[in-house]
């Protein structure tokens, strides 16, 4: 079992997926951005549970990059075709920063090719036993498996935009519907989480 606050931070993320998977499903709840949108955050909520409370391993850390990278793609496509929304640039930067978050870990190199790292911060969750926990220029300091510091700062200023745009649309946004008001609270969530995991590579 993970850290208490990461089990928290799960089971918080857990719940939005299960809201965005509702939205999905249920025509009435969805949101002007399409479903597509909606179907990008129950994939990224439940990666990032996993992230949370489990190993994370090269393959599934490798899959799951591709995969986020694909979505930033997709949100970039979307916006350059002009078909602007808040919710596809929103979904398009967490997206990018799941990718690199997830980096770290397929770039690992086995425990047995280098010496074993000096002890260092552990995040919950993401405890790779296997690897080599250190990048070149990190001086061995690992919070977000091999995140760096200074990316770990960009993250943070990263997702702290994600949630503060999240934010702003949930306060001014002209659809007054409960449920799109959910839909951003639940980004703001996500973003929270990601910026949670962020700030342990500090």
């Amino acid at each position: 079992m993970g850290h208490p606050a990461a089990v928290v931070l799960a089971l918080l993320v857990g719940v939005a997926a299960a809201y965005c998977l509702a939205r999905c499903v249920v025509p009435r709840w969805h949101g002007s951005h399409g479903v597509a949108v909606d179907a990008w955050h129950v994939a990224m909520g439940t990666a990032m549970v996993a992230m949370l409370v489990a190993p994370v391993g090269r393959d599934s850390a490798a899959l799951q990059a591709a995969a986020f990278a694909l979505a930033a793609l997709w949100c970039a496509c979307h916006l350059l075709a002009r078909n602007r929304s808040g919710a596809h640039a929103r979904l398009g930067a967490a997206s990018a920063v799941m990718a690199v978050m997830l980096m770290p870990a397929v770039i690992a190199a086995p425990a047995s090719a280098a010496p074993a790292p000096p002890e260092h911060h552990h995040v919950p969750g993401m405890d790779m036993s296997g690897m080599d926990m250190t990048v070149p220029g990190t001086g061995g300091h690992s919070g977000m498996a091999m995140l760096p510091g200074w990316l770990a700062v960009l993250t943070l200023v990263a997702v702290a935009a994600i949630a503060l745009a999240a934010a702003r649309a949930a306060l001014t946004s002209s659809e007054r519907r409960t449920t799109a008001r959910l839909s951003l609270a639940c980004e703001v969530v996500m973003a929270g989480s990601m910026g949670y995991m962020a700030a342990l590579a500090l």
